[in-house]
């Protein structure tokens, strides 16, 4: 891959990343499910606690919670690293979600023309 494809590939990969941070800052299931692949999987340790649910039970404990844009939670997410290896990422990315702070791992698959989360680690500080 020369420099100007990683460079597209990076800039579809922070678009699919954006759509998170989006879905997650104003509840858009829409966005999260443009944004994950539909098997995808999430792990990770909430409250000390290690946990694993599927997309769509994350995407129901989402629905359930109060939406951080609404009650003026400040948007504070940021990508911190991308990795890009063939048709295969992974992304270091923190964000505060509901008042905690998140580290999340995504690893991603260009799926078709779209790249898109297949799984998702995260850990709570």
């Amino acid at each position: 891959m020369d420099e100007s494809e990683n460079l597209a590939e990076r800039d579809c990969i922070a678009a699919n990343i954006q759509d998170y941070f989006m879905g997650m800052y104003h509840r858009d299931l829409e966005k999260l499910r443009r944004a994950f692949h539909e098997s995808a999987k999430l792990f990770g340790h909430l409250d000390g606690t290690f946990v694993v649910m599927s997309l769509t039970e994350w995407l129901a404990k989402v629905q359930a919670r109060p939406v951080p844009a609404e009650l003026g939670e400040p948007f504070d997410m940021s990508i911190i690293s991308v990795e890009i290896t063939g048709k295969v990422a992974s992304a270091k990315v923190r964000d505060l979600y509901r008042t905690l702070r998140f580290t999340d791992y995504l690893q991603l698959a260009k799926v078709g023309d779209r790249w898109r989360i297949v799984s998702k680690l995260f850990h709570h500080d």
